[in-house]
């Protein structure tokens, strides 16, 4: 979904699940099940904490739901000082394929860490670019603008939890985008930003 790139997990694995219904649910819903692989290169610190430099990282789902809603899709991401992001995702449901381009910048808003958990509330402003091949022809549709925000919960272990939501704010082309989404994951980072975080920078902290 678009926003729903991991905030702190670099060098880790993330597993996510997440649900969009539309219509009658769950019959004319659909569920997404997805395993996201992410390298980070460098490290920079900010607010006491080092976070990557650069992160790539690599998506594959299964997309489950009645009829047309059922099929596959792989992506890949690129963030540059853990904010901005480029991607690009390909997707095929039925006789259709849709290659998916969100530009985006997550922006942390808030932080508090201590000693057993860091929490980190954000906003991500995205921009959305989509091709569609179809049996009638490919086109290029208008690109449409959203925002999504959430909130990571990490603890000393780098497990964390992520959650957050979205909607675009300039009506999508396409009516399976022009709604709230939410989802939900679970990450796990070799460098837990409670570790990397010093003691003295402890407490809540205003980031924007």
């Amino acid at each position: 979904m678009p926003g729903s790139q991991s905030l702190v997990a670099a060098d880790g694995l993330i597993w996510r699940g997440a649900k969009s219904c539309y219509g009658r649910c769950p019959a004319d819903g659909f569920r997404t099940f997805a395993g996201t692989g992410t390298v980070a290169i460098g490290r920079f610190a900010v607010a006491g904490a080092t976070l990557p430099l650069f992160d790539v990282s690599a998506t594959a789902a299964i997309v489950a739901g009645d009829g047309s809603a059922s099929g596959w899709s792989v992506g890949a991401n690129a963030a540059l000082l853990n904010s901005l992001q480029v991607g690009a995702g390909y997707t095929r449901t039925a006789s259709i394929t849709r290659l998916h381009i969100p530009l985006s910048a997550v922006l942390p808003v808030a932080a508090c860490v201590d000693a057993q958990r860091a929490l980190i509330l954000y906003g991500a402003p995205i921009w959305n670019f989509e091709h569609i091949s179809a049996q009638l022809g490919d086109r290029w549709e208008p690109s449409w603008s959203s925002f999504s925000a959430g909130v990571v919960l990490e603890l000393p272990s780098g497990i964390g939890i992520q959650a957050g939501g979205g909607k675009p704010f300039h009506h999508a082309p396409d009516p399976t985008y022009d709604r709230w989404s939410f989802s939900i994951g679970v990450h796990i980072s070799r460098h837990s930003l409670v570790h990397s975080t010093p003691s003295k920078d402890y407490g809540c902290h205003a980031l924007l």
